[in-house]
């Protein structure tokens, strides 16, 4: 499961299952849930109690770090190696 809010810049809750959890800070770009009906009611709670707007600092500079700029330069880094 993963659940994109929008209007609160790209803050997500995701479930602990394959590749996800490695996308995602814990409490800093989103929350991390088990994939059970319990877990991710919970999630969702804790997701609304929180103030949303400490995400979005950390979320600008993590969402630069995939950036078409960044992706680019890494690639031109690659290829002068």
């Amino acid at each position: 499961i993963i659940m994109p809010v929008t209007n609160a810049v790209g803050i997500v809750i995701v479930s602990n299952v394959g590749g996800l959890p490695e996308v995602v800070d814990e409490g800093q770009s989103g929350f991390i849930c088990e994939p059970r009906p319990d877990s991710l009611s919970k999630t969702i709670i804790n997701f609304f109690d929180n103030d949303l707007n400490q995400f979005s600092d950390f979320i600008s500079n993590y969402k630069n770090n995939f950036s078409w700029s960044n992706f680019a330069k890494n690639i031109v880094g690659l290829s002068k190696e």
